[in-house]
């Protein structure tokens, strides 16, 4: 990446985004209150409006209400390890869309 800074793995995306799920609520408020634009946080929104239904259940309530993954599992009837996994999974393909993104603007900031 440019400016130095070391190109980021899976794993770093994977990090970043259940950082950004987990503080999504207080970016909404500082977004409202601020008026400011945060296309990170507006990707996301856009990433999570994609998903399935289901899945975006799973992401809204598990990282973003934080609602427990036991609770979870009461209120919808699959067990907690289904759940990790697909919370899980859930993390890695958002976290996969980060880093479509930014290898994408990478590339126009390179050939511009």
């Amino acid at each position: 990446m440019a400016g130095g800074r070391d190109r980021m793995t899976e794993v770093d995306y994977g990090t970043k985004v259940k950082n950004m799920l987990t503080n999504y609520k207080d970016k909404e408020t500082q977004v409202k209150i601020f008026e400011t634009i945060d296309e990170e946080h507006i990707f996301l929104g856009h990433c999570i409006s994609c998903l399935e239904s289901y899945e975006k259940d799973l992401i809204t309530n598990i990282l973003i209400e934080k609602i427990s993954i036991r609770r979870y599992a009461r209120k919808t009837g699959f067990s907690r390890s289904f759940i990790t996994k697909e919370r899980d999974r859930l993390i890695f393909l958002l976290a996969k869309f980060f880093q479509i993104r930014y290898s994408y603007l990478e590339q126009i900031r390179c050939a511009g």
